[in-house]
């Protein structure tokens, strides 16, 4: 699916006063020539590979068999996050028409959610030792939940 991205609804001819002018973003692009040619002489070199990360396709087949395996008798796929680390994938279940809020429960399983930026109150119910002012990251996650990802009828649905 070809991504299409516009900044017509910024522009001030199209919404008024408060948009960008022509002169503000021909200024703007002016600026940033620069640091445009290096990256074009980058990409057309190869010396920085995640420019050409998006072209990449050689994985797209081990990825479609995880994705059948976790499909498999699944209802539902749960993907935890902590600081932001889910936020491309949800832009990918997005733009793909998985986990838009309020059609999700309509679909057919698996239906995708995604838990991220775990906090101390989402912990709290199930563990009342904890403390408020402990901080919830990788570790405390995985501690948290070592008894699911054991459980040798939940392993194949967790990587």
């Amino acid at each position: 699916m070809p991504l299409n991205q516009s900044i017509d609804s910024a522009l001030d001819k199209n919404i008024g006063t408060h948009g960008v002018s022509d002169a503000a973003l021909s200024a703007a692009l002016a600026r940033t020539e620069g640091a445009l040619d290096r990256l074009r002489r980058h990409y057309a070199e190869g010396t920085l590979p995640l420019l050409r990360l998006p072209e990449e396709q050689d994985d797209l087949a081990a990825i479609g068999e995880v994705a059948a395996r976790l499909k498999e008798g699944a209802t539902d796929i749960v993907i935890l996050g902590t600081g932001g680390s889910s936020l491309g994938g949800q832009t990918l279940a997005q733009l793909a028409d998985f986990n838009v809020p309020g059609v999700g429960v309509l679909r057919d399983p698996p239906r995708i959610h995604f838990i991220d930026n775990l906090d101390p109150v989402s912990f709290e119910a199930s563990d009342p030792h904890r403390s408020r002012d402990e901080v919830i990251d990788a570790g405390v996650v995985r501690t948290r939940l070592r008894d699911i990802v054991e459980d040798e009828d939940l392993s194949r649905y967790i990587l």
